[in-house]
């Protein structure tokens, strides 16, 4: 019995004049990004709170590429260090302190989702507290404004 040969494949295109492409690869998707938007899935947030939320958890995965799985209390302490630094040059903080407190509790709610899912054996969040804000010195009226107001009220014709 004789062999036949056997021809090589001819690609055809089906748009006529042009010729076949290879397909373009595809950009791997950032396996934690994957676990931030099944969180943001999970809750009910408006718009601008989604994208809050999204920044807030950027600005982790910008400071390290550590899988989630692999973050200790360590690195969230050194994460917390580096959001609550000085510039050098001003003396003043890169970021304002409630910034900060409010990247540190998205993080921390974001952990402890993660943990709460299993996808994580402990939240090592946990032990991190989170900065004191500075309450704001109260901006109390003064004797004679809180007097003018009471004038003004008893020499209202509103009830």
């Amino acid at each position: 019995m004789k062999r036949q040969h056997i021809p090589e494949p001819q690609l055809i295109s089906l748009v006529s004049g042009s010729k076949p492409t290879a397909p373009k690869p595809s950009v791997p998707t950032e396996l934690r990004q994957q676990r931030v938007d099944e969180f943001l899935a999970a809750r009910s947030l408006a718009p601008k709170s989604q994208k809050a939320y999204r920044e807030d958890l950027a600005r982790f995965m910008v400071w390290t590429d550590t899988a989630w799985s692999n973050i200790t209390p360590r690195q969230v302490a050194q994460f917390k260090s580096h959001l609550l630094r000085t510039d050098l040059t001003t003396g003043k903080r890169v970021l304002a302190d409630a910034s900060a407190k409010r990247i540190l509790q998205t993080f921390k709610n974001f952990m402890g989702w993660l943990a709460r899912s299993g996808y994580l054996d402990r939240d090592p969040t946990s032990e991190i507290s989170l900065p004191k804000l500075v309450e704001p010195e109260a901006n109390n009226l003064s004797d004679d404004q809180v007097q003018a107001i009471l004038n003004a009220a008893m020499e209202s014709s509103l009830p």
